[in-house]
Parts: structure tokens; C-alpha cells; sequence
């Protein structure tokens, strides 16, 4: 039943919003425009703010919905199976070739299922950072490292399954901005606003 959790998951996450949206609405891959990514954030330069908005808000609950029920059923295993499998799904979708978004939306969602306390916290720390830099990459960078020590700490005090959940989503997280990394470093990265 756990493992029919995961997958369930892993298939809601692959559903990719931002190419459907582009598809059906626009007739257009949005992952062949501005960054590649299929997520909020490209969405929004290419497409504008209404859309970016309801992306955003199909991508939370694909997150969401799957983590809530999963920690429903099997409490904080269920959590992690879920969450876990849902962000998986988000950024490497079975039904769009595997090329999804960066799972921020998603993440969101996952832990606004189990803990609000902590979407709270990695919220305010994604919207400081891009209110005082522009960089969305780099709010969304800031929240991962704060959710590896969100991670440590749950380890540290034996609640293992939310803590390896939380230093995996920041893994995924920091991983799938690697460029943005390599842009920001370069003086390259676009700043919010920008095409």
C-alpha cells in the first residue's frame, strides 16, 4: 500500500501544469521559451502573471493533496513517501518525456500539508531574498539551504522520516538550480521583471 502511495504520488507530480497550460491555451511547449524550465517562474516571464498564478497554484496542490493524504494514512512515513514522490514526479514527469520544473510549488505544498510552521519559515526566506535581490533563483536557493537545516535538525531530535524528506527536497532543489548557480556566480541570472 505504501510503494501504491509513492507511485500514485510520483504520477500526480508528473502532470505537468505549465506545458498543459502552454499547450492547450497557447499551442505551445513553454519549455521551448526563456529558461526551458516548465515551472512558475518562466511561466510568468513568458505567458504574464495570471497564468503564472494558476500554475503556481496547480503545482502547490499536486504537492499538497498527495502529502496531506499520505500523512492521513501512514502518518509521517506517509509524508515522506508522498512528498518525496510527488516532487520526483514534478521535476522528472513520466508522461512529458521526464523534463518537468524545479519542484518549488510543489515542495510548498508538501510541507504545507504537514507542517505550515515550516512552509512559513521557507516562504519568508524565498520572498526576502528575491525582494532584496530580484533573483527568484536565488529565493528558491536560500529556502533549500534553510531546509537542510530543517533536515539536520529533525534528524538530530529522531524524527528521521520528515528529516531525510527535508535534506532530499533541498537536494533536489539546489540541484535542479545548478545554472542558475552558474549564472548567478557569472553575474548572469535574469533578475524578476526581466525577459
Amino acid at each position: 500500500m505504501k510503494i501504491i502511495l509513492f507511485l500514485i504520488s510520483y504520477l500526480v507530480g508528473s502532470i505537468s501544469w505549465a506545458v498543459v497550460i502552454s499547450r492547450v491555451f497557447y499551442k505551445k511547449d513553454i519549455r521551448d521559451f526563456g529558461s526551458g524550465n516548465a515551472g512558475t517562474t518562466n511561466i510568468y516571464r513568458t505567458f504574464g502573471k495570471k497564468v503564472a498564478f494558476i500554475t503556481f497554484l496547480l503545482d502547490f496542490l499536486k504537492g499538497f493533496l498527495p502529502t496531506f493524504i499520505g500523512y492521513r494514512l501512514f502518518g509521517n512515513e506517509g509524508v515522506l513517501l508522498a512528498g518525496l514522490g510527488a516532487v520526483l514526479g514534478h521535476n522528472w514527469p513520466i508522461f512529458f518525456g521526464f523534463k518537468g520544473g524545479k519542484g518549488i510549488a510543489t515542495s510548498f505544498g508538501v510541507f504545507m500539508a504537514f507542517n505550515p510552521i515550516y512552509a512559513f519559515i521557507l516562504v519568508c526566506v524565498f520572498f526576502i531574498l528575491v525582494l532584496l535581490t530580484k533573483f527568484v533563483s536565488l529565493g528558491s536557493i536560500g529556502g533549500a539551504v534553510v531546509g537542510v537545516i530543517l533536515g539536520i535538525i529533525n534528524i538530530l531530535k529522531e524524527n528521521q522520516y520528515i528529516g531525510i524528506l527535508l535534506l532530499s527536497l533541498a537536494t533536489i532543489a539546489i540541484y535542479r538550480h545548478r545554472q542558475n548557480i552558474s549564472r548567478l556566480l557569472k553575474g548572469e541570472e535574469a533578475k524578476l521583471g526581466k525577459k
